[in-house]
């Protein structure tokens, strides 16, 4: 799925902590974020960031849903897990049998993963991290690294 297709369904907590990674650890992604949705807020940006971060998170949800908006999403999302969410990252490439960098990162991925470790992987993370995460990152997964190893099947529904 697309980063704009999973924002549309997050809760206002997700929103906000994904927002506020960005806030707190990616300066220029999050002033890039601000700018480009005040637009279309038609705002100003100045305004915008006189009002409280969440309140602004808040504001920004529903634009986080359009199209135009996926790659700035897809971005924000990818600074999230890696500031908050390495241990899932790196979970998840130990459980599939990927190499990665250490925290979670592949420059390659096997062509195929066996069903009974792939689901393996996926509920150890259930098991260990908040559900709306996993099943964010799960969603996104395949268009994260340009696969296709079915992880759609053992992501948990509501």
């Amino acid at each position: 799925m697309r980063a704009f297709e999973l924002w549309a369904g997050l809760s206002k907590e997700l929103n906000h902590e994904i927002f506020e990674a960005a806030c707190l650890n990616e300066k220029r992604l999050y002033r890039h974020a601000v700018e480009e949705l005040s637009e279309g807020l038609r705002r100003r940006p100045q305004v915008v960031l006189e009002l409280p971060r969440a309140a602004r998170h808040e504001l920004f949800q529903p634009l986080m849903g359009l199209r135009q908006f996926d790659t700035l999403g897809f971005n924000l999302v990818i600074n999230w897990l890696r500031k908050k969410y390495e241990p899932l990252l790196v979970r998840f490439m130990d459980g599939v049998g990927a190499e990665h960098d250490g925290h979670g990162c592949a420059e390659v991925f096997p062509q195929k993963v066996p069903a009974a470790k792939l689901e393996r992987a996926c509920q150890s993370l259930y098991e260990q991290f908040p559900e709306e995460a996993v099943t964010f990152y799960l969603r996104l997964f395949s268009n994260i690294t340009g696969t296709d190893w079915g992880v759609e099947q053992f992501v948990k529904t509501a």
